[in-house]
């Protein structure tokens, strides 16, 4: 997309990828004219390296909803209370580690989480036993529904 101009960019968001036999949906009836132009710039931020993605939004917006999320997971016993205290931890780590820009993004988001959790048990940031545990509650979490 950095090699895109606004002008496709702002077409394509409005219109979808009807004509390209994607699946993308289009936001014209959705998004007034200013908010896909946010969209346009924080792609553009995103692929500069001057934004950081929503996994680094902290305590609000998206830390709120991981809360909820987990609360959930503990009052349905997909995870016990200690499980999601140490999921908030590492997710802390993560996210702290994003947003120093200190490690190089590529891939997917698996990639990354991945990527994520190596180096943190390199830096002994959390143990190897922390990524493994963060690991099984994410995938308990994603095969409960919780989280996407």
């Amino acid at each position: 997309s950095q090699m895109l101009g606004d002008d496709f960019l702002y077409w394509r968001i409005s219109e979808g990828g009807h004509e390209f036999e994607t699946a993308m949906p289009s936001w014209d009836g959705t998004l007034d004219e200013e908010a896909r132009w946010d969209v346009i710039n924080y792609i553009r931020a995103l692929g500069a390296g001057t934004a950081v993605p929503a996994m680094g939004m902290g305590a609000g917006g998206q830390g709120d909803q991981h809360a909820e999320m987990l609360d959930t997971a503990v009052l349905q016993a997909v995870i016990t209370s200690e499980e999601a205290e140490l999921f908030t931890a590492v997710h802390d780590e993560m996210d702290a580690l994003t947003a120093s820009g200190d490690i190089q993004r590529s891939g997917g988001m698996n990639d990354m989480q991945e990527q994520l959790l190596t180096t943190l048990v390199e830096q002994e940031t959390i143990t190897a036993e922390d990524a493994d545990a963060f690991r099984d509650i994410h995938n308990r979490l994603i095969e409960s529904g919780l989280m996407q």
